[in-house]
């Protein structure tokens, strides 16, 4: 059952090992604040996430960024604004945040046909999401912050796929987009650039050095020729105790690579689908790292995000642990890394056995390696559950048939589910920070208001909303940092009440990120 997770799941954490079970690439394990001042913490499971809170608490500190490093959002855009779902996100972003500028667009003559009016701080703007000139003009007009998307349409391939990306592409292009895209990250190796020269700042360090027989080198791997610019290839080996490959960079201990403000570090890559690690050296001490892991799925390409929280102190490939009250004292300085190290072995991080690792050839196509800052979404698409459905296997439909069995999935009239799917795609290969919602069946009729939100990813999720629940679920999406990049089901169970906001913001952080670009057969060109 793992499998349709890893097929259609759009995070990669959940996993299916050599033995069958399903593990996470998380551990609940608490290292003390570094000298940025930023809390790092370890925490998958729910007892980690108990302990590291508390720890936080105590400490007056928090691992997860404020997004303050960019201007905040002063103003947005609904599009699709006089709609049922559209209109109450509009009412809902303003009663969350009186401050908010809202601009409600809406193609002309809409709201009078919908019988749908707002208070005087809503400025109504002109919007056709069929036309590429209407799109740019409202865009270069109300220049917003950010964008939400809440189109609903009966001419799904115009609208939930085409149109989506024209809107996504002109606000890429906008003043506000170019911002985003640029200063969100820091690029440590951008391989596209000159031929992949970047490839030659780093060197290999096998297992030779243990009387092992494995080798690696990482070599250009030329854009022109179907490559991603950059490669990380060799031979991996078990023979006389050997086991690991390692292609390392490295900057004076004088003159370190500094990454204070940072949130993590982000890879895009195409693999093989084996698991590959990441080592981040700050101290001279020998063979001392701090490390962390991702999966990769074969042939395809993958943009991976380690949270340096996710990063474990680990020596020998066993992890780091002194004693007594100084046991988690291990520290992550991100002013000091001397080392970037990608490594394939048979040990796990945290020491383990990697089961998933298989001796022999192994091939990692690079694109970029960079540095992260959290920030808020400044797009939030509202999709469906069920997207991706229509495209399980016949095992994948049998294995939840709860969920293959809904109407929409048999009838998907208009193959409106594939072309919402098609759109997710092209905001998540964007560039842009977003929040992608998939919303289960809307019903204000019978589902309550202000009940709890559960929010799962894999999309099997059945079950209701009622529309005010869902634009509050939109409008804490808007504002969280920790729902950037990530995509999720959404419904509601009462009678519990809705969650408060910090609570959203902790359901938020359980989120994976996204690292698959398309889960769509079909991509838009």
């Amino acid at each position: 059952l793992a499998r349709v997770d890893s097929r259609w799941g759009v995070h990669c954490a959940v996993r299916e090992s050599a033995c069958g079970r399903v593990h996470e690439n998380h551990h609940s394990v608490v290292v003390a604040r570094n000298r940025s001042g930023n809390g790092v913490r370890m925490a998958a499971n729910p007892l980690g996430q108990v302990l590291s809170r508390a720890l936080d608490a105590l400490s007056g500190s928090s691992s997860s960024s404020d997004g303050s490093r960019l201007q905040s959002i002063a103003s947005v855009l609904v599009i699709g604004a006089t709609g049922k779902t559209g209109s109450e996100v509009v009412r809902s972003l303003r009663e969350m945040n009186p401050n908010l500028r809202v601009f409600a667009g809406c193609r002309d003559g809409s709201a009078q046909e919908r019988g749908v009016s707002f208070d005087e701080q809503i400025d109504m703007v002109s919007v056709d999401v069929t036309e590429e000139g209407s799109i740019t003009g409202a865009i270069q007009k109300v220049k917003p912050d950010a964008i939400v998307w809440t189109v609903g349409s009966r001419t799904p391939r115009e609208v939930d796929a085409e149109g989506l990306a024209k809107v996504v592409a002109a606000f890429s292009e906008s003043a506000s987009g170019r911002i985003l895209k640029s200063s969100r990250t820091q690029y440590l190796f951008d391989f596209t650039k000159n031929g992949g020269a970047a490839a030659s700042r780093f060197s290999p360090l096998d297992d030779v050095i243990m009387g092992g027989v494995s080798a690696s080198r990482m070599d250009r791997d030329p854009i022109s020729s179907g490559g991603l610019g950059a490669a990380f290839t060799g031979y991996v080996s078990l023979d006389q105790n050997g086991g690991f490959c390692q292609a390392r960079a490295q900057w004076s201990p004088s003159s370190p690579l500094n990454l204070v403000g940072y949130d993590g570090i982000e890879l895009v890559v195409r693999g093989d689908g084996r698991r590959y690690k990441v080592n981040l050296k700050n101290t001279a001490e020998p063979e001392f790292v701090f490390q962390a892991s991702f999966d990769t799925i074969k042939g395809e390409r993958l943009r991976v995000r380690l949270p340096f929280s996710d990063f474990l102190p680990t020596k020998r490939g066993k992890l780091a642990y002194t004693d007594g009250s100084s046991m988690y004292s291990d520290t992550l300085a991100l002013d000091s890394i001397t080392a970037f190290s990608l490594v394939v072995s048979k040990i796990e991080t945290g020491g383990m056995t990697n089961s998933a690792f298989v001796p022999g050839e192994f091939k990692l196509e690079l694109e970029s390696i960079s540095a992260f800052y959290a920030t808020q979404p400044r797009f939030v698409l509202l999709s469906s559950a069920a997207v991706t459905r229509p495209f399980w296997t016949e095992e994948e439909k049998a294995a939840y048939s709860y969920a293959s069995a809904i109407p929409i999935v048999q009838l998907n009239p208009g193959n409106v589910l594939g072309e919402k799917l098609r759109g997710e795609d092209f905001l998540r290969a964007s560039g842009l920070p977003y929040c992608i919602v998939r919303a289960t069946g809307l019903n204000d009729k019978e589902q309550p208001m202000n009940s709890r939100l559960v929010l799962t990813q894999g999309d099997r999720a059945v079950g209701r909303i009622h529309r005010k629940d869902l634009a509050k679920g939109i409008s804490y999406a808007l504002q969280s940092p920790q729902a950037a990049f990530k995509t999720f089901e959404i419904e509601s169970k009462p009678p519990l009440p809705m969650q408060s906001e910090s609570e959203m913001e902790s359901d938020f952080a359980r989120l994976q990120p996204d690292c698959r670009l398309q889960l769509s057969p079909q991509s838009i060109t």
